[in-house]
């Protein structure tokens, strides 16, 4: 059994996404493997079954990261630029995943009007 088979059945996945209408995931790094199987293919395939989109931040997108878009990924958004080294984008993980993630909420649509 794939390891986001188990993770998801044992987490209720399934039903807690039930009415959502945008799922966002978070990927370290999203390449040519992201499609094959892993946590992504198991998001994008529940959210696809319920004509939800899914949105993935990550830490870094690689040669390859549009095939996940062939298995339902409606979009990827770097959380940080390439030319930041590696060592400096893990010790500023946070502010740069805090500060996308603001920035997505912005889309019209995606805020309540409450805030």
């Amino acid at each position: 059994e794939r390891g986001i088979e188990l993770v998801m059945r044992e987490s209720g996945f399934t039903e807690k996404i039930t009415g959502a209408d945008l799922i966002i995931t978070g990927e370290g790094r999203i390449d040519k493997t992201s499609a094959q199987g892993k946590t992504l293919s198991g998001i994008t395939a529940a959210a696809s079954l319920r004509n939800i989109p899914v949105v993935a931040l990550a830490g870094s997108v690689e040669e390859g990261a549009a095939l996940a878009q062939e298995i339902g990924l409606d979009a990827i958004i770097p959380i940080c630029h390439k030319s930041l080294p590696l060592e400096q984008a893990m010790a500023q993980g946070k502010a740069l995943l805090e500060s996308t993630a603001a920035n997505l909420a912005h889309l019209k649509g995606l805020r309540d009007e409450t805030d």
